[in-house]
């Protein structure tokens, strides 16, 4: 892609393919509007987030044809309560109500689908982005808190 994506203060995502996702674009709890699958990255402006953000976005930038998008949970806080309803077990989404940052989820046909649950790099997003996120039926609902261990050339996720 020629116009690389920039993180700009820490918070703020620069780019002509990373949509930031509002509360606008949901039609309805957790549902978004718009159906075609998208992945998004839920944030803070904590040391583990901003690790997860740039894997993301380096990602992103190299994957054509799939959409992309963030959440900046200090920003959106009516995006993250909505999430935050999801405590009863009965709902169909409890599973993807919020517990942690960061997270990564994919949508599919406006409803959440997925967590990425594997390492944080780049590498790791693009495969799981190009072979996994984008296919019907693939779904992964075992999220947990994460902790990322901070090493020069590489972020691993672990539970």
């Amino acid at each position: 892609m020629e116009d690389k994506s920039k993180i700009v203060k820490r918070t703020i995502i620069e780019s002509n393919h990373i949509e930031h996702i509002e509360d606008t674009d949901f039609e309805d709890s957790i549902v978004l509007k718009f159906k075609e699958p998208i992945n998004i990255c839920f944030y803070s402006k904590d040391k583990d987030s901003q690790h997860t953000l740039r894997a993301f976005v380096s990602a992103a930038d190299n994957i054509e044809g799939l959409k992309f998008g963030v959440v900046n949970a200090d920003m959106g806080k009516k995006i993250i309560q909505r999430f935050k309803t999801l405590e009863d077990e009965d709902n169909p989404y409890h599973w993807a109500r919020f517990s942690h940052l960061p997270f990564i989820l994919t949508y599919r046909s406006g409803f959440p689908q997925a967590f990425y649950n594997g390492s944080v790099d780049d590498k790791s997003l693009e495969f799981f982005f190009e072979n996994l996120s984008h296919v019907k039926g693939y779904k992964e609902q075992n999220s947990a808190p994460i902790k990322l261990e901070h090493d020069e050339n590489i972020y691993l996720r672990t539970t």
